[in-house]
């Protein structure tokens, strides 16, 4: 399972957060607060316990299970199911690979006489990403009258800093690579010429490994679109063998329309474990995408948000930062993000928060990873 961030270098910070540890606890200690005590470095354990509640044995006790102890020990009612896909999200049909904005194209050098190759691969010179639009002529009224044309919207040139905070908790039905049918897993993180390897810290014997790391990388579109997390064997003797890896393309994600840089909560709230933690709130970030499609900004009212001639009732208040409940357009303004496919004008759904489920892929063995990829959308300035 994988948690990322990506926040825009300048943008207001998001919380610190290091290696998922477990608050120590005592008995003659009063609890105080509970609200406080919980880290927010434990969200993404808590989401994950919310959404599937299954465990599974293991040999030895994992930071997970110690993470749910302590919840237990101050217990923490307070759950909040994600969405679950069983798949990667670029495969979700109506996010359509979130080419909205950008689509790949390979480029290849040719072979002689046309010959096939083995390795497909081996003929990939580079990758275009752009997007290109046919029409027949005469061109349709929505095209010919369109004084905006059709890549108004499309991402400036510049590159664009970024800080990538990258959270792998865990992963599922590991290829064994050992004699004794186990493997001795550790994390590679790869982003542009940066590369992580966390081999001191291999999880020994175990095809299900719970890892709870935490990674902060500084990167630049588009130089640094792709991350890699892979997963290898550790080995005392011999080279560390492969098991495993998947690839995300942060930069399409990160401009997709469909904010997957920005999962959507259920809820808005400033305290607490699932607190709002993105630097830009709700009613903004739908004031940017409903006047892209030519609306007025929305108007709010009693816990009502109004876009154009839709309303989306919520509640008129929200938990401030010290759990008392303030006035807030808040939470009308996410509950109408969340509904923006029913706007026939705009008809597209926004990424929910999720648990998102990826394949490890090596071309000597096939296996299967839980992924759970929960990112910020980068700040962008209005």
């Amino acid at each position: 399972m994988f948690f990322i961030d990506l926040i825009h270098i300048g943008a207001p910070p998001l919380e610190e957060e290091e290696e998922v540890l477990v608050p120590e606890s005592s008995d003659d200690k009063e609890i105080e607060n509970t609200e406080e005590k919980i880290d927010s470095q434990l969200e993404w354990w808590l989401n994950y316990y919310a959404t599937k509640n299954e465990l599974e044995e293991d040999d030895k006790k994992s930071v997970f299970d110690e993470t749910l102890t302590y919840l237990k020990f101050y217990q923490i009612k307070e759950q909040r199911p994600v969405k679950y896909f069983t798949t990667e999200l670029e495969n979700i049909s109506y996010f359509k690979r979130f080419s909205d904005t950008f689509q790949t194209y390979y480029l290849n050098k040719g072979t002689e006489n046309g010959a096939v190759q083995e390795d497909p691969e081996s003929l990939l010179v580079a990758k275009f990403k752009g997007k290109m639009k046919l029409w027949s002529y005469p061109l349709p009224a929505e095209v010919k009258d369109n004084p905006t044309g059709t890549f108004v919207a499309f991402p400036p040139i510049e590159p664009v800093k970024f800080q990538l905070r990258l959270y792998i908790i865990k992963a599922n039905d590991l290829h064994p690579t050992d004699a004794d049918g186990k493997a001795d897993s550790y994390i590679v993180v790869e982003l542009g010429n940066t590369i992580i390897k966390d081999n001191k810290n291999y999880v020994p014997k175990n095809l299900n490994p719970y890892y709870g790391k935490s990674f902060v990388l500084n990167a630049e579109f588009p130089r640094d679109y792709l991350l890699k997390i892979k997963i290898f064997d550790f080995d005392e003797i011999g080279s560390d063998e492969l098991i495993g890896e998947t690839e995300v393309d942060l930069e399409s994600r990160f401009y997709s329309k469909h904010l997957p840089s920005t999962p959507m909560p259920l809820i808005y709230s400033q305290c607490g474990a699932w607190k709002w933690r993105h630097p830009i709130e709700p009613s903004q970030i739908l004031q940017n995408i409903v006047t892209d499609y030519g609306f007025d900004p929305p108007t709010y009212k009693n816990g009502e948000c109004q876009v154009g001639n839709y309303i989306f009732a919520s509640t008129s208040t929200a938990l401030d930062s010290s759990g008392s409940k303030i006035p807030s357009n808040e939470p009308a303004a996410l509950k109408a993000i969340q509904n923006l496919h029913l706007i026939s004008q705009i008809g597209f759904p926004i990424v929910p928060e999720h648990i998102e489920t990826r394949q490890l892929y090596n071309r000597a063995k096939q296996g299967i990873s839980q992924v759970w990829m929960k990112s910020y959308e980068m700040y962008r300035e209005v």
